[in-house]
């Protein structure tokens, strides 16, 4: 990501990320909580996961947990090679640790996969789904070393997952589905983080919810723009992209809020932190209702002026049948986010509802 020649500061940077040394919860949820992103440095100063979780404690304690991992996914020429050498790799902790510090990235990184998570929402049943659903056995050993990120709710978790990888590997921009908002806790190594607010995103060419894939891998929210290697031709509105940036040490905890698009490169060879993320959107059928109006009527107001023909009675006839559907008997209870998007991802035998 270089340099902009005007500021001096990495393309499409426009700031830095707050950084606070305390954060007592009060100050964050009247300061940052669904608003801005924050650092609290050294928040996890006194985790043991932050003084414990070397290589070699992690291979004692829970070496022989199984992993389905993705590589040749998020290495950093992946997306220009039409992720062509994207496949599943089945291995255990012990293994991948030491490929990780051996500098191999051949078994992929671990990011993105349900089998990274070793602590969920033992409470909140609404929660108990898709990735939520059960942590990993064999990491759930891990959870005694770690606590959640004190200035967050702790009802509000959903899971937390172990990210591991290094210099080679990279979590692309995207955003996160579902609304779940994320606390990133940083244990070794170093990360750039740079973050985008969603005022931003008709910068970064996501592509669209009803387009067919093209490619693998070309999902709704991912970015298709690359920022270490930015094509103006194919992508000129990225330009005008800014955002924030910040470098995590061990020891910080990244908030940011939801719908937040984030590109977050590993800087040093064996990188670990965990990634907490917590329901902070509340849903419910009425409000789903509200916004299907709104989101209606504009689509009604497009094809109207765009003289297409289609006939507006039976358009408003679906959207009808729509609006009805939001207090079917497995949505009309549901109040979170995640909960309405677990349901609708997985209904029809875990095929999106079209």
């Amino acid at each position: 990501m270089g340099p902009d020649e005007d500021t001096g500061r990495p393309r499409f940077v426009g700031g830095a990320v707050v950084r606070r040394r305390a954060l007592p919860r009060v100050e964050f949820v009247d300061e940052f909580a669904g608003r801005l992103p924050v650092v609290h440095e050294q928040g996890a100063h006194d985790l043991p996961a932050l003084h414990r979780w070397d290589p070699e404690y992690l291979v004692a304690r829970a070496g022989e947990a199984r992993l389905e991992l993705l590589a040749g996914v998020y290495e950093a020429d992946a997306r220009r090679s039409g992720f062509a050498r994207a496949r599943t790799v089945s291995t255990n902790l012990r293994a991948f640790v030491e490929a990780v510090v051996a500098g191999d990235a051949s078994q992929g990184y671990l990011f993105n996969t349900p089998t990274g998570i070793f602590q969920v929402n033992e409470r909140d049943g609404e929660l108990r789904v898709g990735w939520g659903k059960e942590p990993n056995p064999g990491l759930t050993v891990l959870a005694s070393d770690f606590e959640v990120p004190a200035f967050m709710n702790r009802a509000d978790l959903i899971y937390a997952a172990l990210l591991l990888g290094g210099p080679r590997q990279r979590a692309p921009l995207h955003y996160d589905l579902s609304g779940e908002v994320k606390a990133l806790v940083q244990l070794r190594g170093r990360k750039r983080v740079v973050l985008f607010p969603p005022s931003q995103a008709r910068f970064l060419s996501f592509p669209g919810w009803f387009e067919a894939g093209s490619a693998p891998f070309r999902v709704p929210h991912a970015a298709e723009v690359d920022l270490d290697r930015p094509d103006f031709d194919r992508h000129p509105e990225l330009a005008r992209a800014r955002g924030l940036e910040t470098v995590l040490q061990p020891g910080d905890i990244l908030y940011w809020p939801a719908f937040w698009a984030h590109d977050i490169t590993n800087l040093d060879a064996f990188t670990l932190a965990v990634t907490c993320s917590f329901e902070e959107l509340r849903a419910s059928c009425m409000s789903f209702r509200e916004q299907l109006g709104l989101l209606g009527r504009l689509f009604l107001r497009e094809v109207e002026g765009q003289a297409s023909g289609l006939p507006r009675a039976e358009l408003e006839s679906a959207f009808r049948r729509l609006e009805q559907r939001l207090f079917s008997d497995e949505l009309h209870w549901r109040t979170t986010l995640w909960g309405w998007s677990d349901a609708v991802w997985h209904a029809n035998d875990g095929r999106p509802q079209a």
